[in-house]
């Protein structure tokens, strides 16, 4: 009898252990998960947006469509991603205009003068423009959608209570468009990598560094920035962009979520920056005021 008890027992256990591994089966199977390049750190608002855009695809999708973002430059600088994109080494990725305009040369005039301009008469254009499509696709690439840009500043780790962009040496990420923009305004732009940012504004190098206010507020020197300047209707939106060669391996359901998450992800956008950028200005000036204290 207790023979008996023990064997049944055993097949209980191999029975519901089969069960689970049943369970487990055809999530591994179902699921498609691409790759997504985000050039700012996770904490930063524009990053966020791809993480909102992430979510809503998993959400909509029911789990079928994984996006796995990949923060902080880790694939890569944008140029290099937009390489992968080309080829389908990577999937997705935010990639800002100076770095298209480097890519695809014909943005560099087309929209050179729309870069102090309202981000409305910006989309407007693209909207309207056919050769805009035709321009990515070239490049083997398709953008989903157009997002509403973090505005963009000069930071110093001196004043700039009295700026003059006369000869003011700025530093930049390397783009022809943005380089002959700064020099209208009288401005001396120079090429920098992020990590040369802090020696060369300590060693005189550059004067500043232009970013977007996203990006300033998660870099490594912000602790020791002493002021920072919006740079008023400057326009530089992101598009949230696809691979040609992974665009063609989807089904059309697949696509249409994608698109439809990256429309709505366009349309939260407007109203989430502007929020975080209130927050942002009132940090800046709260963590200016505190060092000013202790100075």
């Amino acid at each position: 009898m207790k023979r008996l008890i023990f064997i049944f027992i055993i097949c209980i256990i191999m029975f519901s252990s089969c069960i689970n591994e049943e369970k487990k089966e055809p999530l591994a199977l179902d699921t498609l998960v691409l790759r997504y390049a985000e050039s700012e750190k996770e904490g930063s608002y524009q990053a966020q947006l791809s993480n909102y855009f992430a979510s809503l695809v998993e959400e909509k999708s029911n789990g079928k469509i994984i996006i796995k973002v990949y923060y902080n430059g880790e694939l890569g600088t944008e140029e290099e991603v937009l390489t992968q994109l080309q080829f389908g080494g990577i999937a997705l990725g935010r990639v800002n205009l100076l770095s298209l305009s480097q890519q695809i040369p014909s943005f560099r005039s087309t929209f050179f003068p729309y870069l102090n301009s309202s981000f409305t008469k910006t989309l407007d254009f693209i909207n309207n423009n056919k050769n805009f499509n035709f321009a990515f696709q070239n490049e083997k690439l398709f953008p989903l959608i157009t997002l509403y840009p973090s505005s963009r500043c000069v930071y110093s780790d001196e004043s700039l209570d009295q700026i003059n962009y006369n000869e003011l040496k700025i530093g930049i990420d390397n783009s022809y468009m943005y380089e002959k923009f700064l020099k209208r305004w009288g401005a001396n732009p120079i090429v920098i990598g992020d990590i040369d940012t802090f020696p060369s504004l300590r060693n005189g190098f550059i004067d500043a560094r232009e970013s977007s206010l996203s990006s300033f507020l998660t870099c490594d020197e912000y602790p020791y920035i002493q002021d920072v300047v919006i740079l008023e209707n400057v326009c530089l939106p992101s598009f949230i962009t696809i691979s040609n060669e992974v665009l063609n391996q989807l089904s059309k359901q697949e696509l249409e979520i994608l698109i439809n998450c990256a429309k709505d992800t366009q349309a939260y956008a407007k109203s989430f920056i502007e929020i975080e950028e209130i927050k942002a200005i009132n940090k800046i000036s709260y963590d200016k005021n505190i060092r000013e204290l202790y100075e």
